[in-house]
């Protein structure tokens, strides 16, 4: 059960940068510097994802995954950097414009933005293929977002 806090408190982190920027969605962002402290939680929590390795028992080690393809070494620092470009950027707009639009926006980008985020955490436990497929869900979360509303 150890082995699961550093992830849980990751995904823990991400839901308060996201709960945060929900509670402006009506009024928009008049105070700035709340944006600004969950665009800084969005780049610690995207520094921290893909981390110190902490491998699930039955998953392949980092060694085997080496020998198996060097490329899945890679996969949790490119998942948790498209987290933060996608999540990031949006973050970044509402500091430009704190408008409701454009927190809604955000909140949004971090709601479908989560898949990605659990993909590198997946990927830094040993699973890179399954942080890559877990990760898929995020383009068809966005997707389906277009259609109904994520927030």
């Amino acid at each position: 059960m150890l082995r699961a806090l550093p992830a849980a408190l990751t995904v823990a982190a991400h839901t308060w940068t996201v709960t945060a920027l929900s509670r402006r969605e009506v009024t928009g962002a008049t105070d700035r510097r709340m944006p600004a402290f969950t665009l800084a939680g969005t780049a610690l929590i995207a520094l921290a994802a893909p981390g110190r390795p902490t491998v699930l028992s039955g998953a392949p080690s980092s060694t085997e995954c080496v020998k198996k393809g060097p490329f899945l070494r890679l996969v949790p620092g490119a998942l948790a950097a498209g987290y933060m470009v996608r999540y990031g950027r949006a973050q970044a707009r509402v500091l430009a414009d704190p408008s409701p639009a454009r927190v809604r926006a955000a909140v949004g980008a971090g709601i479908t933005g989560l898949p990605a985020l659990q993909g590198a955490l997946t990927a830094r436990a040993g699973a890179g293929l399954l942080g890559l497929a877990v990760a898929g869900a995020a383009p068809l979360g966005r997707r389906l977002a277009r259609l109904v509303s994520p927030t």
